[in-house]
C-alpha cells in the first residue's frame, strides 16, 4: 500500500508506530522509516508513503485531507476506517500517525530552510528501559 500526499503542508511530522514505510520524494534517495522513528517532511512539495519504493499509490491526500482513490484503491476504504484514516485496514503491517502545519506562520522559515527535505530520527534508547 502507498499514499501519495499532496496536502501542500509546510512541515510534517510523522511517527510510524508498527512496522516499516519508505518514504519518496523527487530528487532525493527513498528513505526507509522503522518502528517508532519519526520523519520530519519539509515544504509543500508531495511525497509518498509506501511498503515498498515500488509501491504505486492507490490513494492521493490533498490539502484540507481530501482523499482521493486512485487504480487499486479499496472502494470503501473512508466507510471502513473513519474520517482522515487512510488505508486496507486497521490491522495493517504498517500504521504511521502523522500531523502537519499548513501555514508557513506557525513554523519559522529559518528552521525549514536548515532542515533537509526529508529527516529521519530513530527512537531514543535510554539506559533505564
Amino acid at each position: 500500500m502507498a499514499l501519495r500526499i499532496a496536502d501542500e503542508a509546510a512541515l510534517s511530522l510523522a511517527t510510524l508506530v508498527r512496522g516499516s514505510a519508505w518514504i519518496q520524494r523527487e530528487g532525493i534517495e527513498p528513505v526507509l522509516m522503522q518502528e517508532r522513528d519519526v520523519a520530519v517532511i519539509c515544504g509543500p512539495e508531495p511525497y509518498t508513503v509506501g511498503d515498498d519504493p515500488s509501491t504505486t499509490p492507490q490513494l492521493w491526500i490533498h490539502p484540507g485531507g481530501r482523499c482521493e482513490p486512485l487504480s487499486g484503491a479499496p472502494k470503501d476504504y473512508s466507510a471502513r476506517l473513519g474520517v482522515r484514516t487512510y488505508g486496507e485496514r486497521p490491522d495493517g503491517e504498517a500504521m504511521l500517525v502523522s500531523g502537519t502545519y499548513q501555514m508557513e506562520g506557525d513554523v519559522s522559515r529559518r528552521l525549514l530552510a536548515a532542515l533537509p527535505s526529508v529527516l529521519v530520527v530513530p527512537p531514543r534508547t535510554s539506559p533505564d528501559r
